[in-house]
């Protein structure tokens, strides 16, 4: 989440500083040739554009946070971290979640890192291992989505979120997943 929010950052000011510029260029020429009720409306619409602007930038940031599904299982691991998962608008009905384990302050800044390929489970079911690792410790939250056609469904639903301990890992696991950094818990 953190990385989206630099990203959808970034895309803010790339939408708002052409609107921006060539708005108030226009604006300031009117206002140099005497022409103060165009130059006032060029200015309104210069905000209004800017409020256009940063509302559909805010509105896919949203969009995307809420139902993409690596952005919404980070999410679950934060919100595990804080201790409420329970009742998000992100898990499926009748969602099984089982965390019992897993000490949010123990794991205190530790870093979440989302896996590079899917594992399958014994029925045929994709199982997404997220990482959680601090220093040389690092447990895992396996997380199983609702799917259609075989892929994650978007939005996302999480059907199912297991906590695997340190001492578990590489029997539940095994060595061969490889992750990226996205971000740290608090």
């Amino acid at each position: 989440m953190h990385s989206a929010r630099t990203v959808y950052l970034i895309i803010g000011v790339m939408a708002l500083m052409p609107i921006l510029y060539f708005g108030l260029r226009a604006a300031f020429k009117r206002r140099k040739l005497g022409q103060h009720k165009v130059f006032t409306g060029y200015v309104a619409a210069t905000v209004a554009g800017c409020v256009l602007a940063v509302a559909a930038v805010f509105g896919l940031y949203r969009y995307s946070v809420n139902n993409l599904p690596l952005l919404v299982m980070e999410r679950a691991v934060r919100d595990a971290a804080g201790g409420n998962i329970a009742g998000q608008a992100y898990l499926a009905e009748n969602a099984q979640v089982q965390i019992d384990g897993f000490d949010a302050q123990s794991w205190s800044g530790a870093m979440i890192c989302m896996p590079k390929k899917v594992m399958q489970d014994d029925t045929g079911r994709q199982l997404y291992p997220v990482q959680v690792e601090l220093g040389d410790r690092a447990c895992i939250m396996l997380f199983r989505l609702t799917e259609e056609n075989g892929e994650a469904a978007v939005p996302a639903k999480i059907e199912s979120v297991e906590y695997v301990a340190p001492e578990d890992v590489e029997e539940k696991v095994g060595g061969k997943m490889t992750y990226f950094d996205t971000s740290r818990l608090p």
